[in-house]
């Protein structure tokens, strides 16, 4: 059986990023992974 990959981001750190929302909405318009590409995308 093929191995899972580690997590890029750290357990702990997606805790923090979510903290006080719901898990759920992580993957909504405008949840925690838009967000987080938004943010990328102003670092660039």
């Amino acid at each position: 059986m093929a191995r899972r990959k580690d997590p890029v981001i750290p357990d702990a750190i997606l805790d923090q990023l979510l903290a006080g929302a719901d898990a759920k909405t992580a993957f909504d318009q405008n949840g925690l992974l838009d967000q987080l590409k938004k943010a990328r995308r102003s670092v660039r």
